[in-house]
């Protein structure tokens, strides 16, 4: 179904509303549809479900507009207000595509219909033969319409527009299922909005964050290979606003991180030192973060490396100018009373990023990390 509302007058369209002689209403309209609607106010509520056309009479030779009724109210001397909303799209019907495609729309030329202004309501799947003519238009839902005369349970189109040219029905939606399948669905549904959220809460609020401000390291050979002494100071800051417990640090050195590629990896194989507190105590893992507390920390490892190979590839040497100096690419991670491991920035991460022997023990699913967010 859809309206085809036809004015004499160039600026009809052009505003928000528009009067009508209520005799105008259901011209060049079938009978049974005229039955039906002949007491407007009546049916006004399902009449504004359907999508219109708003065209001008042939003299006018004006292109026609594609929108949506929002009020009809009566005015004295039988006069219809009707307040429409137009829908702004690229390419529309121009008057002669009107003309042309008279019978795909319903329009009956041999009558003149588009000689007079009047108010039609016409049984055509508006959106069907708009398509057909490669129109593109917003999205237009299915409806039935209950209780009308050889036309009961035909699908006829709803044209109930928001801002954005689209509402959602949820009770149409839920009527097509059975209260179990309802049930099933408004779950799944609490659960998705439920899981944006806590990402959303969480997008910035991630769990260990390290800001390194200094390092050391040099190396000893022995019978194995090789022992690098690694120091590195920085703080490190619970950024959740809960508690957290800090059960280990490992560290990585990367080959190629955008690939997980590793030279080795490993845990904290030495001592941990409090650089905030007046006599710099060592002190022993788990160690426990109050909401969004910061340490300054000094943090050293004993790593054990095979051989001279493997020293170069994980402290390699670099120069600037006259000076040269050992570098590394070592990072460290942070794990959890959960077993989740977080890197220095805080992202949590899993064992997919490490291909070494050693691997972190938190291969995550999605709800998982959902889970460790929002812990």
């Amino acid at each position: 179904m859809y309206n085809l509302l036809v004015s004499w007058d160039e600026n009809a369209w052009e505003g928000d509303s528009f009067n009508f002689g209520e005799e105008r209403f259901l011209e060049y309209t079938d009978e049974q549809i005229r039955d039906r609607y002949k007491n407007i106010f009546d049916y006004i509520d399902e009449i504004k479900t359907f999508p219109c056309i708003f065209a001008y009479e042939e003299k006018c030779k004006k292109d026609p507009k594609l929108g949506y009724i929002v009020n009809v109210e009566r005015r004295k001397g039988r006069e219809l207000r009707i307040e429409y909303k137009i829908i702004n799209i690229k390419k529309f019907l121009s008057y002669q595509n009107l003309n042309e495609l008279h019978f795909d729309f319903d329009i009956d030329i041999a009558k003149f219909e588009l000689t007079r202004t009047h108010w039609a309501i016409k049984n055509v799947d508006l959106s069907k033969e708009l398509k057909k003519n490669k129109i593109k238009v917003p999205h237009i839902k299915k409806v039935k319409v209950k209780n009308f005369k050889d036309y009961n349970n035909k699908p006829i189109f709803e044209g109930v527009y928001s801002n954005k040219f689209f509402t959602f029905n949820w009770q149409n939606f839920l009527s097509r299922f059975s209260l179990f399948k309802r049930a099933i669905i408004i779950i799944i549904f609490l659960f998705v909005i439920s899981g944006i959220f806590l990402l959303w809460r969480n997008h910035n609020n991630t769990s260990f964050n390290f800001s390194e401000l200094g390092k050391q390291f040099n190396s000893e050979k022995n019978e194995n290979g090789f022992v690098v002494d690694y120091w590195v100071e920085g703080n490190l800051r619970n950024t959740f606003d809960t508690k957290k417990s800090l059960e280990r640090v490992d560290y990585i050195f990367w080959k190629n991180k955008n690939i997980g590629s590793t030279y080795t990896n490993g845990y904290l194989i030495g001592e941990i030192k409090d650089l905030g507190v007046e006599d710099k105590p060592t002190i022993k893992l788990p160690i426990m973060f109050e909401p969004n507390e910061s340490k300054h920390l000094s943090i050293s490892f004993k790593i054990p490396i095979e051989n001279e190979e493997m020293l170069k590839q994980t402290f390699p040497q670099k120069c600037t100018g006259v000076f040269c100096y050992f570098d590394s690419n070592l990072e460290l991670n942070f794990k959890d009373v959960r077993g989740n491991v977080f890197d220095e920035k805080g992202n949590l991460i899993s064992e997919e990023l490490v291909d070494a022997v050693w691997v972190y023990p938190n291969n995550k699913s999605f709800l998982e990390k959902l889970i460790a967010k929002s812990d």
